[in-house]
């Protein structure tokens, strides 16, 4: 649940503000049940610490009968820092949560609430995150790439099947659930999901939120939306861990630029780059980011592909050094990318720069100790101008304006 700036449009949510009944909270009997110290920490933001905990009263289970582990993580959230906008939204990601029960997905096993504290209890993935394990891999082919889309594939239908979209996937949002070498890819952060299951539409959202880059065309189109943004998502993700860089970048961060590539769906398997890689991880990729979302497939319709179904399909072939540089390259723009949006919002309103800058510090904090690069990933230049859809001024703000987190 990272810090973001409040500003969403009607998304289908069944909470509002207005409509929390306000109860008396007793106080909480959390440190009763598990144990940490702020030695323990794992994670800090501008409203919430994360640690490891470990469990006081073995043998404790959820609600649906599940046994906690010994050793979780426990969030720790300062009601203080949050506004009367915010309770909602977190209560709806408590809820959407506390629904998953599935191998590929964090878990929240259970939360304590008190008048000042809402402490989170969730599953403890310590693999570290997606891109993090393949830098650290000496050799790295297509099968190590078809192995995390699977992974991302199983969640994704899991929650779709569920309902749910998640509209945030991104590699910092895929951990590893151990440093052991078969260990899971999890899929967190529910912060920006959404269950549409009380909608009769498929595609019933039309708020535009989530991660520059990784963002649908529909979202950016305004169009009606629904699991799908979550497949293109993780077709962004498989673009980068088969050639190192991103399938819709601008060399100069004019962020118009990019969504402009995006609505086109305007991406390339430039040569010399992609000459290695097999014809089946590529016809993926294709189908991954189809434009029209109807004609693309479900995380369902990916488990199926060959190349994600069939190891013969995907090659040995260790995929080069510059593919490993390359990625290690794009996970270190978070810090650029982040600037890049405050800049960008700052310019349509001050006072969204304060507010984003406040309730994004979560994730920003992270990220300042990364020395910023060029955003150059040493792609051939495309001259091809843009014919269609010339942006004017006016939506091409608004584009920059819209595409943010919203909590």
């Amino acid at each position: 649940m990272g810090g973001a700036a409040s500003t969403r449009k009607n998304s289908g949510s069944k909470y509002k503000a207005e409509e929390i009944e306000e109860q008396p909270i007793e106080p909480c009997n959390v440190k009763t049940k598990y144990q940490w110290t702020t030695a323990d920490v794992i994670g800090s933001g501008s409203f919430a610490t994360v640690y490891r905990a470990e469990l006081i009263d073995q043998g404790r289970t959820t609600i649906d009968g599940t046994v906690i582990p010994r050793f979780v993580a426990i969030k720790v959230i300062d009601k203080s820092n949050l506004s009367s906008e915010d309770i909602p939204h977190l209560k709806e990601e408590c809820e959407i949560m506390e629904q998953l029960s599935h191998p590929n997905c964090v878990r929240l096993f259970e939360h304590f609430d008190d008048e000042t504290m809402l402490y989170l209890v969730l599953e403890l993935a310590a693999g570290g995150e997606l891109f993090d394990s393949i830098i650290n891999k000496g050799h790295y082919s297509e099968i190590e790439a078809a192995h995390a889309v699977r992974q991302m594939a199983l969640a994704l239908a899991y929650l779709a099947e569920k309902k749910i979209v998640h509209r945030d996937v991104k590699p910092e949002n895929l951990i590893y659930a151990s440093n052991e070498p078969d260990a899971v890819i999890k899929l967190t952060d529910y912060g920006l999901a959404k269950n549409i299951s009380a909608f009769d539409s498929d595609s019933p959202l039309n708020d535009a939120c989530g991660t520059p880059g990784y963002v649908a065309p529909e979202l950016l189109l305004e169009q009606p939306y629904g699991t799908k943004v979550d497949v293109w998502a993780m077709g962004v993700i498989l673009y980068i861990l088969l050639c190192g860089y991103p399938p819709f970048h601008d060399d100069t961060g004019n962020q118009s630029k990019l969504f402009r590539k995006i609505k086109n769906a305007q991406f390339e398997f430039h040569s010399p780059w992609w000459d290695n890689v097999s014809q089946a991880a590529k016809d993926l990729v294709r189908k991954l980011l189809t434009l029209d979302p109807s004609n693309r497939p479900t995380a369902a319709e990916v488990l199926l592909e060959p190349w994600v179904a069939d190891p013969d399909a995907q090659s040995s072939a260790d995929l080069g050094a510059h593919v490993i540089e390359g990625i290690k390259n794009v996970k270190n723009q978070r810090f650029k990318a982040a600037v890049n949006k405050l800049m960008a919002l700052s310019i349509m309103n001050p006072n969204i720069l304060k507010d984003l800058q406040r309730r994004n510090a979560e994730e920003i904090e992270t990220q300042t100790t990364i020395e910023p690069k060029e955003e150059n990933y040493d792609t051939p230049k495309n001259d091809k101008e843009i014919s269609k859809e010339a942006l004017d001024d006016k939506e091409i703000n608004k584009d920059v304006g819209s595409i943010h987190r919203v909590w």
